[in-house]
């Protein structure tokens, strides 16, 4: 979950996001389905749910930080699937 109403995720159209002021608010599910580094710098892979015309090709690569709410606070919630 992260926070998809800051212009920086709405807008995003390639590259590593990397703004502070993408905000915190959590308010929208995406997949986390890997990782990278572009340039020195680690980030996340995500597929959003808006479509293949968003973003590239429907994901979105977010620089991965450490401590802290993260960028659009990819870091606050997880959800993570369980067996009984």
């Amino acid at each position: 979950m992260l926070d998809a109403q800051s212009i920086y995720f709405q807008a995003y159209t390639g590259g590593v996001l990397d703004r502070e002021a993408c905000g915190t608010d959590i308010n929208h599910p995406v997949i986390a389905v890997g990782w990278g580094v572009e340039n020195g710098k680690q980030h996340f892979i995500i597929k959003n749910t808006w479509g293949s015309d968003w973003g590239e090709a429907g994901y979105i690569r977010i620089a991965a930080t450490h401590g802290g709410f993260g960028i659009c606070g990819i870091n606050s919630i997880g959800v993570y699937p369980t067996t009984n």
